[in-house]
Formats: structure tokens, C-alpha cells, sequence
């Protein structure tokens, strides 16, 4: 017995009891009694030790490629509480009555058409911008095929199936995509929660309860309840740059394909966010050998190609023909024109002449717009297009200085001003908008529509901390917040709030992540040499 392992001394004395037991031998004399007590003592002793022998100090990275992927497979008691309280929150704001939304701006029409899906009589009319519209009639009269091409579609899908056992027929009932987007939302706050479960106790919950609060946020809640399809954006994109992290930090394969699928939902949700699949190939490439330790070069160079094939495919055909012209007429007639000081040297420098100057201020949705008239859309584009706009920019770093700031203090506001968030039924005036659960989106505005150089410099600042600790991450995200801005900002003139809703998302998230940097990046307070289990385990 004495010359046996601890565990292996363990495992023995616990057959023969067993043995004995079963097989009804009599008792043990003291030789043998004397044996298995040794045995016991000895792997009990053992035990002890392995939890109370200082460990060897290591070095913390908790954005690194490293952890223990038993610290990650649960978020823990306080994880799920978390998750809770998040559902809770949603539910109370897209359920319970009156429900929150987003009213349809016109845009709706072009994912709801393939699915025959058309706002019901009785709150069709006067809720364009003003109301939420909470029921459609599905009935095949209302399909219409667009052209517009998104991976929303499949969670329209599900949220159908879904409808057929919560709603009468004939009827689909809007809060039905709120569970779907919901759902996806409170997926990704679980699997970030899996990441902290291995934090400090006081860690772990400050940064739960920060999750809650900014993205539990009506900012955000209030798209899931519409066709928007900047609801399928933040979902995607949350669970994209979870998995991502997760995959880094678990080195397991399927982490790895999940994150993959959430970048090609993402890039192909919108084709405004086609381009985010520079940044997010850029980060694969980058982090190829904590994503693919066996086959790092080989599988990052398909999984890039993957999903930039991907982006160019919604980038080339997610929109009809001609889909982009009214921004383009936007951004001239709307933003430029009205803010120029010599409007036509600037016509000049856009491709057109000063005939132009009669459509000075005007937007290419008015009813005496030009923009109605087939012919006139296919001279103008003709004569100018985004290529040349781009170039005036960069010729023009004043103007478009000039431009970048009006849209930057537009989306300062978060929450687009223009559309309301009730439906017609709760009794509230036209544009209305819940104050509910709004915190963060109201510390936020206060602080950047007054010092509107905060927007860039915490995103600079938290840029800077994510470096520190992941270099490819704070790239991604640096990438991610400039392309969303120069299109949301400098492409259109109208709804420009909506239009940068991703960027403010990216800024959000990129100041929480460097919060998450700075909570976990020091060991815990175990200064002696030994590791602190509660802190995520150290890189190899």
C-alpha cells in the first residue's frame, strides 16, 4: 500500500469496502483496518496540499488566447441572475403593456413585402414616423419581392413559426421579432457572462451589472420590437465580437466556426455593413493561432476569404439598382449646398453645374423633388456619384471636417428624435418616446451633445487601454467604428441618429470592453506568489 500513488491508494480502499460490502465478506482484521486507514490518510493529506501549496505567480492577460476553458462553460449563480434580471428588463419593455417599439419609417416594406406582410387598417393611417405599428396582416395580396436582400430574414422566419402559436391567423403580431432579437441579445449577455464567471465575485458582478445597463438601455430595446434592420445588426454584431472573444480565450473549433457564422449574419444584414468585414478578416488573420492552433495561416486565409466573398457579395447585390441615388442627392442638396460658402465651385467640383442650385435644401422624398422622375435620377447619377463625393472630400478636409461634425453632434443624440416609440392604442401623442430604462442613453447624451470632443476622445482613450491588453481587438474596433461612421455620416443627410446607430453601439462597446480591461487586468489580492483562483486562469 505504501508504495502506491495517493489516488491510486484511494481508488483501492474504496473497492474493497465495495467488494466487501457487496460480496458480504466478514469484517477486516486490524491488519487490514490499519492499511486502508493509511491508504485514506495518505491521498487526504495529498488533497490538502494541492490546494494550500503557493502556486507559481503568473502573468494576467485577460483578453489573451489562454483561459481555462473550465472557468468558461457557465456563467455561474451569478451569471444567470444576471441573465434574469436582463430578460426581466426586456420583457417588462417589449411585453407588458404598453409595449415599445420603433415607428416604421417607410423602410419596413422592403424585408416585410416577401413575407406578405402589410400594416393592419386600423393603425395604417397617420403612423408613418409617429406610431408603432404592432399588427400586420399576413395574407398573400401583400407580397412584394424589393430586391433587398438580408439576413433578417431568417429571424423573420422564426419569428413567424413563432407567431403561429402566439397570434390568431391571418395575423402577425410585431412583438413577436421583439423575442426573436431578444432572444439572440440575451444568448450573447450569456456567453459574455461565461467569460467574466471566473472573476472576482465583486468583479464579476460590477461588470454584469454595467452589461445591464448600457445594453439593456431602450437605445436598444426599443429596435427589437420592428423590421428595422439595425436590430439584426446589433444582435449579429454582439454575438460576433462575443464569439470572437470566446474563441480566443477557449481555442475550441466550434467557438471559432460560431463566431464565423455571426460575422457573415453580420456583413450580410445590411449592405451599409458589408464593409465590416475588413476589420472583422483583419482580426481572424490576426489571431489565427489562438482561433486555429494546429492550422493557423491556412484556416485564417479561408475564414478571411470567406467572409470578405461574403461582404462583397450584400455590398454588390443586397440593394436593387439605383437604391443609393437619393443619398447621394441627400448629402448634396440637403447637407452640402446649405452650408457652403461658394455652392457652385462646390457643384463644379461634384460633377454638376449651377443649374443645380434650384435643389438647394431640398431632400429626395419631397413631393416637388427631381428624384420622381426616372430620367432625371439617370442624368444625375451620370453626372456625379459617391466616387466623386469621396474625392471632394478629400480635396475639401475642411468641408468634410465641417460635415463629419454636424453628423457627430446628430448622433449625440442616440435615440432618433423623429420617430415614436408607442403604439396608437397607449394613448400617447404622435413621436412620443419611452423615458423607461434609459439611464445610460441619457448620461450619454448630456455628456456628448454638450462637450461633443468627448465622442472621439474616450473612443481614443478606450482604444488605447484595449491595445494594451489586445492589439488586433482595439484594431477591429477601431476599423469598425470609422467605416460605420463615413457611411452613416458622410453618404446621407437624413436621419443621420438611425443612420450611426452601429457607430454608437461600437462606441459603447468599445468603452465597456476598456472597462473590462481595467477591472481584470491587475492579479487579485493575492500578492503572495499564488494564484488567485478566482481570477482567470493565466496564458501558458
Amino acid at each position: 500500500m505504501a508504495d502506491l500513488s495517493p489516488h491510486r491508494a484511494l481508488w483501492l480502499c474504496a473497492s474493497r469496502i465495495m467488494l466487501r460490502f457487496r460480496s458480504k465478506i466478514p469484517p477486516p482484521d486490524a491488519s487490514e483496518v490499519l492499511e486502508i486507514g493509511v491508504g485514506w490518510q495518505i491521498a487526504s493529506f495529498e488533497i490538502i496540499l494541492k490546494f494550500e501549496t503557493p502556486m507559481p505567480k503568473a502573468k494576467f492577460r485577460p483578453f489573451d488566447l489562454s483561459a481555462d476553458a473550465r472557468l468558461l462553460t457557465s456563467p455561474g449563480l451569478i451569471g444567470w441572475i444576471a441573465v434574469a434580471i436582463a430578460a426581466a428588463i426586456l420583457a417588462f419593455q417589449l411585453l407588458a403593456p404598453p409595449p415599445i417599439g420603433l415607428a416604421d419609417n417607410g423602410d419596413f416594406a422592403k424585408i416585410t413585402g416577401r413575407f406578405n406582410l402589410y400594416p393592419s387598417e386600423v393603425s395604417l393611417s397617420d403612423s408613418a414616423f409617429r406610431y408603432v405599428t404592432l399588427h400586420y396582416d399576413l395574407s398573400p395580396d401583400n407580397h412584394i419581392e424589393t430586391g433587398h436582400h438580408s439576413s433578417e430574414v431568417l429571424l423573420i422566419e422564426a419569428a413567424l413559426w413563432l407567431n403561429r402559436v402566439v397570434s390568431r391567423p391571418g395575423v402577425f403580431d410585431l412583438r413577436t421579432m421583439g423575442i426573436v432579437h431578444a432572444a439572440l441579445f440575451l444568448l450573447a449577455f450569456a456567453l459574455f457572462a461565461t467569460l467574466v464567471s471566473g472573476l472576482r465575485v465583486r468583479v464579476q458582478i460590477s461588470l454584469l451589472a454595467l452589461a445591464v445597463l448600457v445594453f439593456c438601455d431602450v437605445t436598444f430595446s426599443a429596435y427589437y420590437n420592428s423590421f428595422y434592420l439595425d436590430a439584426g445588426a446589433f444582435v449579429f454584431q454582439t454575438l460576433s465580437i462575443v464569439m470572437l472573444l470566446r474563441a480566443t480565450m477557449r481555442r475550441r473549433p466550434g467557438d471559432t466556426y460560431l463566431a464565423i457564422a455571426f460575422c457573415l449574419l453580420l456583413v450580410t444584414v445590411k449592405s451599409q455593413h458589408a464593409l465590416l468585414a475588413v476589420p472583422l478578416t483583419m482580426f481572424l488573420v490576426w489571431q489565427r493561432h489562438g482561433l486555429w492552433p494546429r492550422h493557423g495561416i491556412l484556416a485564417s486565409v479561408l475564414a478571411a476569404a470567406f467572409v470578405v466573398g461574403t461582404g462583397a457579395y450584400s455590398l454588390v447585390e443586397g440593394n436593387p439598382s439605383g437604391y443609393t441615388s437619393p443619398c447621394l442627392f441627400n448629402i448634396i442638396f440637403a447637407k452640402l449646398l446649405p452650408t457652403a460658402r461658394d455652392s457652385s465651385a462646390e457643384l463644379a467640383s461634384l460633377g454638376l453645374d449651377h443649374s443645380f442650385l434650384r435643389y438647394a435644401e431640398m431632400d429626395a422624398y419631397m413631393d416637388r423633388s427631381p428624384m420622381r422622375d426616372p430620367r432625371w435620377v439617370q442624368s444625375f447619377v451620370a453626372k456625379t456619384s459617391f466616387g466623386r463625393l469621396c474625392s471632394f472630400y478629400l480635396a475639401h478636409p475642411g468641408r468634410a471636417f465641417q460635415v463629419a461634425r454636424l453628423s457627430l453632434g446628430e448622433a449625440a443624440r442616440g435615440r432618433p428624435a423623429e420617430i415614436g416609440n408607442y403604439d396608437r392604442s397607449a394613448g400617447h401623442p404622435p413621436y412620443a418616446q419611452s423615458n423607461g430604462f434609459s439611464i445610460w442613453s441619457r448620461a450619454r447624451r448630456a455628456l456628448l451633445s454638450r462637450f461633443l470632443w468627448a465622442y472621439p476622445l474616450i473612443f481614443a482613450i478606450s482604444l488605447c487601454i484595449i491595445a494594451y491588453k489586445c492589439p488586433a481587438g482595439a484594431a477591429a474596433l477601431l476599423l469598425m467604428g470609422l467605416i460605420e461612421f463615413g457611411l452613416g455620416a458622410m453618404t446621407d443627410a437624413l436621419e443621420v441618429t438611425r443612420h450611426l446607430f452601429l457607430f454608437n453601439t461600437i462606441w459603447d462597446v468599445t468603452l465597456f470592453a476598456a472597462v473590462c480591461a481595467l477591472a481584470v487586468g491587475r492579479p487579485g489580492p493575492s500578492q503572495a506568489g499564488t494564484l488567485d483562483p478566482a481570477e482567470l486562469v493565466a496564458t501558458e
